[in-house]
């Protein structure tokens, strides 16, 4: 059996699993790479990269209705992502609104939050460090949406509350400047929404400034 892990800080030793482990190191595995620069003009290289092949995530929304049998993961992998965008009610990525909906539901702290919002998941994908990053950005938002007492418990806001039930938008209010596969979401540009009624992403007028 082969494991092949997301860098060399997923460790399996402690898992008792058989079989050989090979650490995936490289995430720059697509796009130009060339050697001698310096971080910030690798960076703008990239950021060039991203912008110029990947600004639309439309083309990648009609790969996935096209429902590849023989891409069957691949597509359920997709379409996931696609639900990370923010969703056309509220705001909130599939991932932000299970993080709402299981402190609603009576979770509060984070080693009850975690997988309980994995549960969630048809195909479990996250981290414990990832969605942490999740939740740090639902805390420190121009309106927060959770915050976390002294004990160490998280509680929704009045906004966050209001936001889970659709009275309140996300995006609309505390806005958006964050990269979705190449897809950059900010203020300035249409924010692709993601229609979970319909399985369809929607353009949407722009993002208000941070």
């Amino acid at each position: 059996m082969l494991h092949i892990t997301n860098g060399s800080s997923v460790a399996l030793k402690q898992t008792n699993l058989p079989g050989d482990v090979i650490y995936w190191a490289d995430v720059l595995h697509e796009g130009p790479v060339p050697a001698g620069l310096s971080l910030r003009e690798l960076s703008r290289i990239r950021e060039r990269f991203l912008t110029d092949f990947y600004p639309d995530p439309a083309a990648l929304e009609s790969f996935v209705r096209a429902g590849d049998s023989s891409l069957a993961y691949l597509i359920t992998g997709l379409r996931r992502h696609l639900e990370q965008f923010p969703g056309i009610s509220n705001g909130l990525s599939r991932t932000e609104r299970q993080m709402l909906q299981v402190i609603a539901g009576g979770a509060h702290r984070f080693q009850e939050m975690f997988p309980a919002e994995q549960k969630m998941e048809e195909s479990i994908f996250m981290g414990d460090t990832t969605f942490l990053c999740h939740l740090d950005r639902l805390q420190h938002s121009r309106i927060p949406l959770v915050v976390e007492d002294a004990d160490q418990r998280y509680e929704l806001t009045e906004f966050g509350r209001a936001v889970l039930a659709g009275a309140e938008d996300h995006v609309a209010v505390n806005g958006i400047d964050r990269w979705l596969g190449g897809v950059y979401l900010r203020d300035g540009a249409p924010v692709w929404r993601w229609d979970s009624q319909n399985a369809r992403l929607r353009p949407s007028k722009q993002a208000r400034s941070l």
